[in-house]
C-alpha cells in the first residue's frame, strides 16, 4: 500500500518513466484502491499536482462520500469516457464488522 506523497508521487511516475507520456495515447483504465477516504484524496491531490492538465476529470476518487458516484462508476465503464482512473476505498478489511455477527 502506497502511503506517503512522496511514494505516491513515484507510483504514479513509475520507476523512472512518465505513464502519461505524450507519446502515448493514455493511460489505460486503472482502480486504485485507497485504504480510507482521506488517503484517496491524497492520491488524488498527488495526481492533479503531477498532472495540471488532467486536473479533475481524469483521476476521481469514487466512494460513498462523492456525489453522484453511480454516474462517475458508468463512466468509469466507458473506455471513451473519463474518469481513466478511479480511486476507491478498499472496504474488505470492514467486512467483518458490517456482517452483524
Amino acid at each position: 500500500m502506497v502511503s506517503s506523497s512522496g511514494c505516491i508521487g513515484y507510483s504514479l511516475h513509475g520507476c523512472g518513466s512518465n505513464p502519461l507520456d505524450a507519446r502515448v495515447d493514455r493511460l489505460g483504465k486503472t482502480l486504485i484502491f485507497a485504504k480510507n477516504h482521506a488517503h484517496a484524496q491524497v492520491i488524488s491531490d498527488r495526481f492533479d499536482k503531477n498532472y495540471p492538465h488532467y486536473r479533475g476529470t481524469f483521476a476521481r476518487v469514487i466512494d460513498f462520500r462523492v456525489e453522484y458516484a453511480q454516474l462517475l462508476i458508468d463512466d468509469f465503464s466507458n473506455p471513451a469516457r473519463t474518469p481513466h482512473v478511479a480511486i476507491s476505498v478498499d472496504n474488505a478489511g470492514d467486512a467483518g464488522k458490517t456482517c452483524g455477527n
